[in-house]
């Protein structure tokens, strides 16, 4: 019996012999090599180009964390955390058992769990590894902290815990909970603030700062009371901390430039987002073809830095554009319109200066986390210059008159478009039509031009959300009767102020900025621009004082869509263009809210933001190589003469300014007491001029009231007249077939006086009648090309009478 104990003692011995080399060996096992790396643990920092912080976005393990070194971790955090998590942790070696010896106890007497005994490197493994809440948990738990012990120093051990641990609402890590909490660097802690978020550590769900602000300021203040009855901190230390007033700091703080942020699409928190473009299933940076330098996510730093996205966001630009529009937004909260967007683009390096895509991101009753920058909307006028510009590169000057009237001869349609104001208004030059934004104009030049071409120009210029063939919107794609993004107008108008040059939009420091290339013509370009800018030329529909009068020069476009559903203003400067969206997410009408009304105030305090310290000169001083200037008469648009009012200079293509003299302002000589012709040396001879309007212009100008030369002689004349007279054309006129109107729309007004007595005359071109009329002797000659001669008979006292004749020239 002796022997069989004695060996029992011997195989006893063994067995703990190698248990205790089993456990040795154990502890000297390698940690698993990923256990402590921290590369899927670091969040991505997204910053302005100034490196205020935007965003943080999550981390692959799903929270916010920025990497302290133990040097950097503030020493009020780590003499609170070991005072309140583990007083012995410099002296234990990884299990304390003091501690879990005064727990046993402690739960065994109450009978239910009150105190633990886990020190830091055991809740670092809880963490990391995970062990099941079991007795048999708890034991693997214990050893594997003994083991981390064996590799890692208490310093290692301790920035560890301090860069990993919970501090509730997604924030890993005591600088993420600094940043989180109060706005500031860990560094920057005071010990009140330490103590609070030491506090949270415990139990991070139960003191949320933002769902129990109360219970956990009722947290700290036990654990302020605990640390200085521990010795942990001295008496004035307790005073101090106690009375500081802690502020929280708003979750939405740390939401900036929300909508741009989430476009970004950087990570897996907001490719989640619902702003993406309608069917793309993707980030706009992509569905839009932005320059990205990389297809992969950004990379942590060298040593254990926080990766950084650098973006092109200028956020004091943002601020500002901000809180222009919340504040002209709620200006107008009394005509139903509950939302804006705003885009300001670099114009030399395609950068993203500010990307406002709502009133508010965080207001649900208006729908603000809606992108407005990338929602579909109809542009109204705002793709009237495009629409334009390709009419230039056609053979359209900015004078040429085109009908703004009621009944224009051609093919049957149904499509009939009114202008804002429901006037017509007559022959309008190009150049007055866009700036007054006239529609019937606009639909027509898109009707010459061709919609088929008019599409596919807008696609070039990036409008690829105009998906539906160029039937579907016919004419009215020139008034806005597709969908288009913010995003898109603004890099279109972008374009415009480079010079049709292309651009590709910026979002990131790092991109680098895309060569570009002459896609559009630049003097049809400048054109444009120069007609954007003129604002005396858009005083007819707008008035003199409107939004758009900045001191300083930019070409603006306005535009309304349907029902007051959307307003825009699109403009830029040599430096920078700013788009402008005004309405409602839910689609529901302003109460008669226009672009100059809603978005147009907006773009005017954007602008003079930008601008804040100094005008920017006018960089449509000269004019490019190939643009020549003509003094015009303003109403024929052709060569100013004697007999015009007055004349304006206008910009031409080299090879097709004007030459040709207004033929539309005529002088006669009048007697002054009863308006009818008379010699100039008559008694009481005046000369008046008259004007004479094309034959396809007379209805609306009989409508508007204006007079028609006298065609009798007065009774007080001296002598009468004893021949017939012609008053237009005049001798040795020259004309131009307009190589785009139909031939049968293309006429010249025949005019001439006769005496008193004459009743009818016989008009006649290269001998061959042409058309009988009667008082006041008008005609509509279609010409056609080549040298004609023109006389007009007529009877007089049973004689037939003569006109002179005149030779009139008709070009191609």
């Amino acid at each position: 019996m002796k022997f069989f104990f004695k060996k029992i003692g011997w195989v006893a011995g063994a067995v703990c012999v190698l248990l205790f080399c089993a456990f040795i060996g154990y502890l000297g096992l390698p940690l698993p090599k990923d256990l402590f790396a921290i590369q899927n643990d670091l969040s991505v920092k997204i910053t302005d180009r100034n490196g205020v912080l935007l965003r943080e976005t999550l981390s692959a393990a799903g929270g916010r964390t920025t990497w302290l070194s133990f040097d950097q971790l503030p020493a009020t955090v780590t003499r609170a955390v070991m005072a309140v998590e583990d007083r012995r942790f410099f002296s234990h070696p990884g299990v304390d058992v003091f501690a879990l010896g005064r727990a046993v106890w402690q739960n065994l007497a109450s009978g239910r769990v009150v105190s633990g005994a886990s020190t830091i490197t055991q809740q670092l493994v809880k963490q990391q590894v995970g062990f099941p809440r079991s007795l048999w948990g708890k034991g693997r738990e214990m050893l594997f902290a003994l083991r981390v012990e064996r590799h890692l120093s208490k310093q290692e051990i301790l920035t560890q815990y301090l860069n990993r641990v919970s501090f509730s609402n997604q924030a890993f890590g005591i600088e993420a909970a600094s940043r989180l909490y109060f706005g500031k660097p860990a560094a920057h802690l005071s010990l009140a603030e330490s103590v609070y978020l030491v506090g949270l550590i415990q139990a991070p769900s139960r003191f949320n700062p933002y769902r129990s602000p109360e219970r956990a300021l009722q947290r700290q203040r036990r654990l302020l009371e605990q640390l200085r009855a521990s010795g942990a901190i001295q008496e004035d230390e307790y005073q101090l901390a106690s009375r500081e007033m802690l502020r929280i700091v708003s979750k939405n703080l740390h939401f900036k430039a929300s909508h741009f942020c989430d476009a970004l699409n950087l990570s897996s928190e907001s490719s989640k987002t619902k702003n993406s473009p309608p069917g793309s299933g993707k980030g706009w940076v992509d569905d839009l073809n932005i320059s990205r330098s990389t297809n992969t996510p950004p990379q942590p730093l060298a040593g254990g830095e926080n990766a950084q996205i650098k973006t092109t966001l200028d956020y004091y630009v943002q601020q500002q554009v901000e809180a222009i529009v919340t504040r002209r937004i709620d200006e107008l909260k009394d005509y139903h319109v509950t939302n804006a967007a705003v885009l300001v683009l670099d114009n030399d390096t395609g950068d993203i200066l500010a990307y406002v895509g709502s009133k508010d991101y965080f207001d649900d009753a208006i729908s603000g986390q809606v992108n407005g920058v990338l929602a579909l909307r109809q542009p109204g006028s705002t793709l009237k210059p495009f629409t334009y510009q390709l009419a230039l590169e056609r053979n359209y000057t900015p004078a040429t008159l085109l009908p703004d009237i009621k009944d224009f001869p051609n093919a049957p349609r149904t499509f009939i478009p009114e202008n804002y104001d429901r006037k017509f208004h007559g022959p309008v030059r190009l150049r007055e039509a866009l700036a007054c934004s006239y529609n019937l104009p606009a639909a027509r030049v898109a009707e010459n031009i061709g919609v088929e071409a008019l599409y596919r120009r807008l696609h070039q210029y990036g409008f690829d959300s105009l998906k539906e063939l160029p039937s579907f919107y016919g004419p009215g794609l020139t008034l806005g009767n597709g969908e288009v993004t913010l995003f898109e107008l603004t890099r279109a108008y972008a374009i415009l102020a480079r010079g049709g040059k292309t651009l590709r939009v910026r979002t990131r420091l790092d991109e680098p900025i895309a060569p570009s290339m002459q896609a559009f013509a630049p003097r049809s370009s400048y054109i444009i621009a120069h007609i954007l800018a003129d604002r005396q030329a858009a005083v007819r529909a707008f008035g003199e004082d409107t939004p758009l009068g900045l001191p300083f020069v930019t070409a603006v476009k306005t535009g309304t869509s349907k029902d007051y559903r959307d307003n825009w203003t699109v403009g830029f400067t040599r430096d920078y263009t700013v788009g402008v969206w005004v309405g409602n997410f839910d689609g529901t009408p302003m109460r008669k809210v226009s672009g100059i009304t809603g978005a147009a105030p907006i773009y005017r305090d954007v602008m003079l933001a930008l601008y804040r310290h100094y005008n920017p000169s006018n960089w449509l001083a000269s004019l490019p190589e190939g643009l020549v200037t003509r003094r015009i008469c303003p109403l024929s648009g052709k060569l100013v003469q004697e007999n015009c009012p007055h004349g304006i200079d206008e910009i031409f293509f080299q090879e097709n300014a004007p030459t040709e003299p207004c033929d539309m302002h005529h002088a006669v000589w009048v007697n002054a007491d009863d308006g009818l012709l008379t010699q100039p040396d008559a008694p009481n001879a005046v000369k008046k001029v008259f004007t004479q309007f094309p034959p396809l212009y007379q209805s609306w100008a009989h409508e508007m009231g204006y007079p028609e030369p006298p065609t009798r002689y007065s009774a007080h004349s001296q002598t009468g007249t004893p021949t017939i007279h012609i008053v237009h054309p005049n001798h040795g006129d020259v004309y131009a077939l307009d190589p785009i109107l139909r031939p049968e729309f293309q006429t010249i007004q025949l005019a001439a006086v006769a005496p008193p007595d004459v009743e009818q005359i016989t008009w006649y071109v290269d001998e061959q009648e042409w058309a009988s009329a009667a008082s006041p002797f008008r005609a509509a000659w279609q010409i056609r090309p080549g040298t004609h001669r023109i006389y007009a008979e007529g009877e007089r006292q049973g004689e037939i009478i003569r006109s002179e004749e005149i030779t009139v020239f008709i070009v191609q």
